[in-house]
């Protein structure tokens, strides 16, 4: 349990770059715990998110957006990792006289990233840390057709996509880390024109750690920023209410369970200031589960 402990980053592994009604992707991504470890894994990951759509401050609809993604990470180098997306998405659109369904394979993505700094105490433990990602969303899934109402909908966006994120961890005490995370999403536009806007996120996050027998408790709670840029049809920005522009701000809270093996982790986020297509949509709020399957890497007299 030694070496998964030392590194305690979000305490959750993550990637919910998808296609939202908050503007065609959610937080960008999120490598999580495993960033810092040398483990492979394999596994299932569920969420679940929850919008409100409004007219003149009344609400007319509601969205759900569900996803199960399986996922692998690769410890292709002792500082480098691959990773690996391939989502399910079903997603509900409930309006006042209406319902709207869509579902099928979503977009597969793929993402690398590199330890370009790790300093250690005696022991092997991790005291700071940080990181540089690059990923590819590929168009794997179903996009909407030209001018559909219902572009977020879909499971896929039908553009390529990509990805620039950086992490950074430092251990305030045995016990107690702080985790910082920024990404960048970089839209392209599918091949009937749409783009959706480009998407940041910034998050901050408290991780606290305990053994319990053979197995290590992980828990982490914080605040994460996503701003998305307006949306586009063929160069040209969609009008205010339409076009998916604003921001979310929310909290973040969460748990792992750690054995030799296995990894279990759930997460809950819920909006605490929003601001997303002039109003005529809202965050309500997203939870998280995710299993993994933990394949130890041998180390190599090579590794340090």
């Amino acid at each position: 349990m030694k070496t998964i402990s030392l590194m305690l980053l979000l305490a959750l592994s993550s990637s919910t770059w998808a296609c939202d009604l908050c503007g065609g992707v959610g937080a960008n991504a999120s490598l999580g715990l495993m960033a810092g470890t040398r483990f492979h894994t394999f596994g299932l990951q569920t969420s679940c998110r929850q919008f409100n759509g409004y007219i003149n401050q009344i609400t007319h609809a509601k969205g759900y957006l569900f996803t199960e993604e399986v996922t692998f990470r690769w410890q292709a180098l002792p500082r480098l990792q691959v990773y690996g997306f391939a989502p399910v998405v079903q997603n509900v659109y409930k309006e006042t006289f209406d319902t709207q369904f869509q579902q099928g394979l979503g977009d597969v993505r793929v993402l690398v990233n590199g330890i370009v700094y790790s300093h250690r105490d005696t022991t092997g433990a991790n005291l700071s840390f940080l990181s540089l990602g690059y990923g590819l969303k590929f168009a794997t899934g179903q996009f909407a057709p030209s001018q559909s109402m219902y572009t977020n909908l879909y499971p896929g966006t039908g553009s390529t996509d990509q990805l620039f994120l950086m992490q950074g961890f430092q251990r305030i005490s045995s016990s107690i880390g702080i985790q910082a995370e920024a990404s960048f999403a970089l839209k392209g536009a599918n091949n009937s024109g749409y783009r959706f806007g480009n998407s940041t996120q910034a998050s901050v996050q408290l991780t606290h750690n305990q053994s319990i027998k053979n197995k290590r408790l992980l828990a982490h709670a914080g605040i994460v920023y996503d701003h998305f840029n307006s949306n586009k049809t063929n160069g040209i920005l969609l009008p205010e209410g339409q076009n998916n522009e604003g921001f979310i701000t929310s909290s973040k809270m969460g748990c792992m369970l750690i054995g030799h093996q296995f990894m279990v982790s759930t997460s809950f986020q819920a909006p605490l200031i929003q601001q997303l297509n002039a109003g005529q949509t809202k965050l309500r709020w997203s939870a998280q589960l995710n299993f993994q399957f933990l394949i130890q890497k041998k180390k190599s007299q090579h590794e340090k």
